[in-house]
């Protein structure tokens, strides 16, 4: 994706997912927004002024908050309160980060797949199989294959 971002939006309600595109039209998914106040913006195009490097996709009926993020630290430098809530969306972005970069590197693809069921289990009846599967790292055969297994089919 190509458009730069110049706000931080905040989810109220509703379902989105992330996705990378690949030049050949590919897409790979990078994460859900299922959560009331999560982050959707691009932090690299929001503080650097670039394109966002991905993007997001309305799954469901969606409500959201958003303020400029030149707002945003104008905000922050004036009243100590913002400035301790950015620095909380940014410690909670990192952390999940992490997690998924561990998750990557230490757990298999039914392991990935038992721990999206827990930590999406509101939305793992409602995102479609190729989209977890993306999220996952794996093919829909995979993904078929471990459903079949854990007796989801």
């Amino acid at each position: 994706m190509d458009d730069n971002v110049n706000d931080f939006y905040f989810l109220i309600e509703g379902l989105a997912r992330y996705y990378y595109l690949t030049t050949d039209g590919k897409e790979f998914n990078k994460s859900f927004a299922e959560k009331r106040g999560h982050l959707l913006s691009s932090i690299s195009s929001v503080t650097q002024n670039t394109g966002s490097p991905f993007s997001v996709e309305v799954l469901s009926d969606f409500t959201t908050l958003y303020i400029s993020y030149k707002d945003l630290l104008g905000l922050t430098q004036k009243h100590k309160e913002w400035n301790d809530l950015l620095l909380r969306i940014y410690e909670n972005l990192i952390i999940k980060k992490e997690k998924r970069e561990a998750d990557f590197l230490l757990l298999n693809a039914r392991q990935r797949y038992e721990k999206f069921l827990t930590d999406y289990e509101i939305i793992s009846d409602v995102v479609p199989n190729y989209h977890i599967a993306s999220y996952l790292g794996i093919t829909d055969v995979a993904l078929s294959r471990i459903r079949k297994e854990m007796n989801l089919t």
